[in-house]
């Protein structure tokens, strides 16, 4: 299959973005800064203290993230036993030490990320987990259910401080926070434990939670805009969460044994060492929970305090991902496509999802085998997309043995 090469345009003046270090799409949550008819109410949870200690996860209790390249080796990652997939990950990849093991590895096309929780490298280099997930990072990072190795569903990504972030002074996204469970009001509106964008709780049912005030999982805290964060006594670095927290807020997304915890991933350590808490500590008197906080009314709606987050770039344009629908009359489930390289070298393995979609990522030029086994044998229509491009018809197919098909491309 021969993809178009790109049209040729004059050069534009234009800011974009790497999903990589600034992930998710701008009408993400994440991404989306509170506005002008935002309702902010005092904090009643009677677990949380506005003079109690914050803290900054970073060298302990964080989300490791690791970006991998095309040198590094390929990994299997195993889910629980199974297999999840095979995915190239950087060799000096480990999870955080403390008991949740994270490890998140975005994919050398800067496109998804395999979230991965109490995660364990093996003695062959491979990664066993309890849980992994592919998300889309140029989606919104949160999901009508639950889609995320963190406890409210969303990505376990989303929210996270990173270094480059704090060398600049410049936080442009949500914050993402913990809370106590007692801090947490189990009777959350509409009868889950949880609020939007939160799909999820601790357990999912909250059991742990308290049952009064108005935090929930999912909750958006935020500073009002009337505090003047430069007249704080912060470190530069407390300044920039400080406008982070005026400007998009932080939304609960865990639980933890502290007051208030704030993420930021492991190479930013060094930027907040522990004597950055009690300058930290100063914000919290000025939080508030913003009541009208939705799906409709994001960060409570009104005039933004900053621009819309620029659209993404494409580091590697020679870089693609192979998608379709498996089906017959309907789309066919559950079946197992096996991708191999030219060499017959195998890549990596997915299965049909209920509406029969599959999809590889970070596929770069070169010859390819798909192999398709379905439970039951019937002719395959239209199966492969190339970067959207379904060229494919029922022609080029034909069945090898029983319930078994085979199909040969190039990618150039």
């Amino acid at each position: 299959i021969a993809l178009a090469d790109e049209p040729v345009v004059a050069p534009q003046v234009a800011v974009t973005r790497d999903a990589a270090s600034w992930p998710f799409s701008v009408d993400s949550p994440w991404n989306t800064s509170l506005g002008a008819t935002a309702l902010y109410a005092t904090i009643t949870s009677p677990g949380f203290s506005l003079v109690g200690p914050a803290h900054v996860n970073s060298s302990e209790w964080s989300h490791p993230i690791y970006t991998a390249q095309a040198s590094d080796p390929l990994v299997s990652i195993y889910e629980q036993g199974v297999l999840f997939g095979l995915i190239r990950v950087p060799a000096s990849a480990m999870p955080d030490f403390q008991a949740d093991h994270s490890l998140h590895v975005i994919d050398e096309a800067h496109r998804t990320v395999v979230e991965m929780w109490l995660a364990e490298r093996l003695p062959n280099g491979d990664i066993a987990c309890a849980v992994a997930v592919r998300n889309d990072l140029s989606d919104a990072g949160v999901y009508d259910v639950w889609h995320g190795a963190r406890a409210y569903g969303g990505s376990a990504i989303a929210g996270l401080i990173r270094r480059e972030e704090l060398l600049a002074f410049e936080i442009p996204h949500a914050l993402a926070i913990a809370v106590s469970p007692e801090t947490l009001n189990r009777n959350a509106p509409g009868g889950t434990s949880w609020v939007w964008p939160a799909s999820w709780s601790d357990g999912g049912d909250g059991s742990d939670y308290g049952t009064t005030g108005n935090l929930h999982m999912g909750s958006l805290l935020a500073i009002p805009p009337d505090v003047m964060i430069d007249a704080l006594p912060l470190s530069p670095v407390g300044r920039a969460i400080g406008h982070a927290l005026q400007d998009y807020g932080a939304y609960i997304v865990d639980s933890s044994d502290s007051n208030l915890s704030y993420y930021a991933e492991p190479s930013a350590a060094e930027l907040v060492p522990g004597s950055f808490d009690t300058v930290l500590a100063r914000l919290n008197r000025f939080l508030r929970v913003v009541n009208n906080n939705s799906p409709t009314s994001v960060g409570g709606g009104g005039q933004r305090r900053r621009d819309p987050a620029p659209p993404f770039g494409d580091p590697f344009l020679d870089i693609y991902s192979i998608s379709g629908v498996v089906r017959s009359q309907t789309p066919i489930a559950e079946v197992v496509i096996n991708l191999y390289d030219e060499t017959g070298q195998w890549l990596a393995v997915t299965t049909s999802d209920a509406t029969g979609h599959y999809r590889f990522d970070g596929i770069s030029t070169g010859g390819y085998e798909l192999t398709f086994e379905a439970v039951s044998q019937m002719p395959l229509l239209k199966p492969l997309i190339v970067d959207g491009d379904e060229t494919l018809d029922v022609a080029t197919w034909g069945a090898v043995r029983r319930n078994w098909w085979q199909f040969t491309f190039t990618l150039t």
